[in-house]
């Protein structure tokens, strides 16, 4: 099975190394690029061809909020994952709602992003079944 192509945006260039290299060493995930700035993402996409984003919600141009509309307009069949600090009571909603698949709270990285990373390929990949975004929504 071909691993999942994934990107990275977040502000903070530390914390993209330390997912690059959690992800690394995943078999099932290849990282294709990366980046700190929310306005590049729709043009990033289009370059690296990623089927997964990982997107943080605090980002210095503008915030993750604004980018998932753009992006879920953008490509439609990707897949989004929001990885944040943000907390999760007050900004999962909202992040659903812009957009993304799945919500991700960085300290449980290590447990639950691989996990969400296979539920958004499995709901936009080639053999995810009509209307199961909504159905698992």
């Amino acid at each position: 099975m071909k691993p999942i192509r994934v990107a990275l945006v977040d502000d903070n260039p530390s914390f993209l190394n330390v997912v690059k290299s959690f992800l690394g060493e995943l078999p099932e995930v290849e990282v294709v690029g990366d980046g700190t700035k929310g306005s590049l993402v729709p043009d990033r996409v289009e370059t690296v061809k990623p089927e997964i984003v990982l997107l943080d919600l605090n980002l210095p141009d503008m915030p993750g909020l604004e980018v998932l509309p753009q992006l879920r307009q953008a490509a439609p069949a990707l897949g989004i994952v929001v990885l944040t600090l943000l907390e999760p009571e007050v900004y999962r909603g909202p992040a659903m709602e812009a957009g993304a698949d799945e919500f991700v709270w960085k300290p449980q990285l290590v447990t639950e992003l691989l996990p969400a990373i296979k539920r958004a390929a499995a709901k936009h990949g080639p053999d995810a079944a009509p209307g199961a975004q909504e159905a698992s929504g």
